[in-house]
């Protein structure tokens, strides 16, 4: 018997350029929740099968798809520092898995990098205001967020999802916003930022670069309180080590 176009069922696959924006805005929620609950179960034994739960998503071809995936993603990179290399890893065969398919853009990669620049900014804004806690747990939440963004940063350098550059960016706005505020969480966060992404820096140009900040950071010792001496101490022995 040959079915109507009319008769065929109300679950029958569309091709996404076929769907109606309601469709869409339908599969994109669902892309998120399902997204969502693979990534609550990332550990390091699961991530070949949560990586190719992820490539059979119905979601490459929708550019707000992809945006809110790596959104995301980094969000969830953030506040589970503990996991900051596998989410590096993850964004990174997530862009070759997007090559593949031979697309005119790789919007994935080209959503992570602003939202690097606009949560950098937020940081620095709100430590240079002088932002004021509710309470302890909102304090201690955003010191494991900015170490998890930290390292992030840090391990998409690593796996060259972004350039040096960038990395250098957040490099100096840390530092330019503890020069200008005094705030010391500020000159922290340039601190740590080096210590995480020291060693993984082995091009020759940008280790100069990379030791000639950390010199410049090493100058605040004299200004700042005993942690974060203790801090700029373990950046000189480190670089003095050859970042070993």
């Amino acid at each position: 018997m040959v079915l109507l176009c009319d008769q065929r069922s109300k679950n029958a696959w569309i091709p996404y350029f076929l769907k109606e924006d309601n469709d869409l805005n339908n599969n994109i929620d669902e892309t998120i929740r399902t997204v969502r609950g693979l990534l609550n179960k990332i550990t390091t034994k699961k991530f070949d099968i949560l990586l190719q739960d992820l490539k059979e998503i119905d979601f490459w071809y929708d550019k707000e798809a992809v945006t809110k995936v790596s959104s995301i993603i980094f969000e969830q990179a953030i506040q589970a520092p503990t996991y900051v290399e596998l989410y590096a890893n993850l964004c990174k065969q997530i862009h070759q898995a997007e090559r593949e398919l031979n697309k005119v853009q790789a919007w994935f990669r080209a959503a992570l990098v602003p939202q690097i620049q606009t949560l950098v900014e937020a940081t620095t804004d709100n430590q240079k205001s002088g932002n004021t806690y509710a309470n302890e747990y909102a304090r201690m939440k955003e010191k494991r967020d900015m170490i998890g963004l930290l390292r992030f940063v840090a391990h998409l350098y690593r796996v060259q999802l972004i350039n040096y550059k960038i990395l250098e960016n957040c490099l100096v706005v840390f530092i330019r916003s503890y020069e200008e505020s005094k705030n010391e969480t500020l000159l922290e966060s340039a601190v740590l930022l080096l210590i995480i992404s020291g060693p993984l820096v082995d091009n020759g140009d940008e280790r100069i670069r990379i030791d000639s900040y950390s010199q410049y950071c090493e100058r605040y010792k004299p200004n700042v309180c005993k942690r974060i001496k203790f801090k700029i101490d373990d950046l000189l022995q480190l670089r003095q080590h050859n970042w070993v």
